[in-house]
């Protein structure tokens, strides 16, 4: 699926301090560093107006420090643009020349090196939203986004069978020197080095983590991505901080990146670092959804079919689960079977329980295989059949359901 090139922005603040006059002290002081010319100061300035939503004064300073080529500015330009933010537009009714002022600054940060311009960029050229369509410079743009770990453009890649180009670097000694003068991009493709492992550096999760956040604080979505990602994972070796990742996946999921909402809306819907709240987690799961994001149409469609955060809604539900499902997603294909089994969706209809129970089972889905066994010792939609219901509680037992050891007893 090709993804739209308007990319609606949702906001959450990127400096998360709980005391206003402490926010306050802050702003005032980046705004002297600001006022004297410094560049980093300006864009921090202009994030922090952006995620106030007062865009007048964020494009002020933002403009100031994309006059001096500063490409995380260029990049919110662009996103102000796109989304109709700025005054200017009131009396603009032509969306496709908002989509190509957007694509000027999307591009000019593309060109500058930072990796989430290049997707949108690259999504823009390829679809030929807002600009004469050219695949090849689309694949080269998202290409070199994935280089840098961009989860948007690595999944795209992957949708379009295309390889990611690794065969060109950058020179590391250059990219350490930017990182250490404070330049987000490079602070950010040095966290990626270490999280990977690549580029001549040794992979270390400690230092992937301090490079990670100073860009992230610095407004690198995929940055803020990388960092939740090691908050919420403990086996990378980083002291698990499920506030930490809730607040730096909230500001990735905001860039619409796909992988983010996801890992957001799981977050939500266990009660990891915040309250259990399925309602927001059925929000996030729809964004990702809609961005194609298999996970997250299998997991919507499971909602849907509880009522959990959403209204019970059996069409919707299998729409959703379809989509998954086609994809062979292995707990979207169980939950049709057992919708089937059950006659969830109006009537019992035990050949495609079966169908669809099978092609879970087939993924090495634990529970579906269990539920395969089942239905071969009942007789259910197929014939009864002992010899393969202990063949499938056992493959169930290997993958550790305890379940099917069970089952295995009494059936022997």
């Amino acid at each position: 699926m090709k993804k739209a090139f308007i990319i609606l922005l949702l906001f959450f603040p990127l400096f998360s301090i709980a005391n206003p006059d402490m926010i306050k002290a802050e702003k005032d002081s980046l705004l002297r560093l600001a006022r004297k010319g410094d560049i980093s100061a300006q864009r921090k300035v202009g994030i922090i107006y952006y995620t106030e939503n007062n865009y007048v004064y964020a494009l002020r300073w933002l403009e100031k420090a994309f006059q001096k080529r500063d490409a995380i500015a260029a990049y919110y330009i662009g996103q102000i643009y796109i989304n109709g933010y700025h005054s200017a537009y009131d009396q603009w009714d032509d969306s496709q020349s908002k989509q190509s002022i957007a694509l000027k600054y999307f591009d000019a940060s593309a060109n500058m090196g930072y990796p989430q311009a290049q997707y949108i960029a690259g999504v823009a050229f390829y679809n030929g939203n807002g600009i004469k369509k050219n695949e090849y410079l689309g694949l080269k743009y998202i290409n070199t986004a994935a280089q840098s770990g961009n989860p948007e453009a690595i999944s795209f890649l992957k949708n379009h069978n295309e390889n990611i180009d690794n065969t060109t670097s950058s020179p590391q000694k250059s990219a350490f020197s930017n990182a250490e003068s404070g330049n987000p991009i490079q602070q950010y493709r040095m966290g990626y080095m270490y999280y990977k492992g690549q580029g001549g550096m040794v992979q270390d999760m400690k230092k992937a983590l301090y490079w990670f956040d100073l860009a992230a604080k610095n407004g690198v979505a995929e940055a803020a991505f990388y960092l939740a990602t090691l908050y919420s994972s403990p086996e990378k070796g980083i002291p698990t901080d499920y506030n930490k990742a809730i607040k730096w996946y909230s500001f990735a999921a905001s860039h619409s990146i796909a992988e983010a909402q996801y890992n957001l809306a799981l977050m939500l819907m266990k009660g990891e670092g915040t309250p259990q709240d399925y309602r927001m987690a059925a929000y996030w799961f729809s964004k990702a959804a809609d961005a194609d994001y298999t996970d997250a149409q299998g997991n919507l469609g499971y909602l849907y079919y509880r009522g959990f955060g959403v209204e019970k809604e059996m069409n919707t539900a299998m729409q959703y689960l379809e989509k998954a499902a086609e994809k062979d997603n292995a707990a979207a294909l169980y939950t049709i079977g057992v919708i089937y089994y059950n006659g969830d969706n109006g009537e019992k209809d035990p050949s495609k329980a079966f169908e669809y129970i099978t092609r879970s089972a087939n993924t090495g889905y634990p529970v579906a295989m269990y539920a395969l066994g089942y239905l071969y010792s009942q007789g259910e939609g197929i014939p009864h059949d002992d010899e393969k219901a202990n063949l499938w509680y056992a493959r169930a037992a290997q993958k550790g359901y305890t379940k099917a050891e069970k089952a295995m007893t009494v059936q022997m």
